[in-house]
């Protein structure tokens, strides 16, 4: 518990960071677990096979432009956050925190605020989806819009692995912080 105080304390102080890594995963799970559950209330309506690969493949065109979005977003938000917090990851690598373990409390930074955006919006897709299939005429005739264990699952695996791509440059630069040259820089 004590190893998480550290970034939830770096988490208070980089609000910016940390909201919106939130809203990023919040809108892109709630993208995610919309379209999943849309796709699984038409494809109970059509008996065309061949109509529900085309469904799956716009559904997968759909997801992957979220998740590149917010690939780009969480990534864009975590270096700018290390490289302006530059001179505190310094003295903490300078007072005996190794590589290792400040680039796990950059993660940390990410993957808390994720995580609860994650499920946020994984929470909030079927409020949304419902919504929607409620638009169509005679929507009392569909299924009802449901998000599958297998498409939970893959949402919440796909959100870990954009939170462990999005520090892959971060940690990099963590990894190679000279503190002699980083503290120069700032006296």
């Amino acid at each position: 518990m004590k190893h998480l105080l550290l970034p939830l304390r770096a988490i208070r102080a980089r609000a910016v960071q940390a909201r919106l890594v939130f809203i990023s995963y919040t809108l892109a799970l709630m993208l995610f677990g919309f379209a999943a559950s849309i796709n699984t209330s038409l494809r109970g309506i059509s008996p065309n096979p061949r109509a529900h690969v085309q469904l799956d493949a716009g559904t997968a065109a759909l997801v992957s432009v979220g998740l590149l979005t917010l690939l780009i977003l969480t990534g864009s938000a975590i270096a700018l956050s290390v490289r302006s917090h530059l001179r505190e990851l310094a003295v903490l690598k300078g007072i005996g925190f190794s590589s290792p373990r400040l680039v796990g409390f950059v993660f940390l930074e990410t993957a808390l605020p994720a995580l609860a955006g994650s499920l946020a919006g994984l929470a909030l897709s079927q409020p949304l989806a419902m919504w929607v299939i409620h638009l169509f005429p005679h929507s009392e005739l569909l299924p009802v819009p449901h998000l599958t264990e297998t498409a939970l699952a893959l949402a919440l695996l796909a959100s870990a692995a954009v939170a462990f791509l999005s520090i892959i440059v971060p940690a990099y630069q963590v990894m190679r912080l000279n503190v002699s040259a980083a503290l120069a820089r700032f006296a």
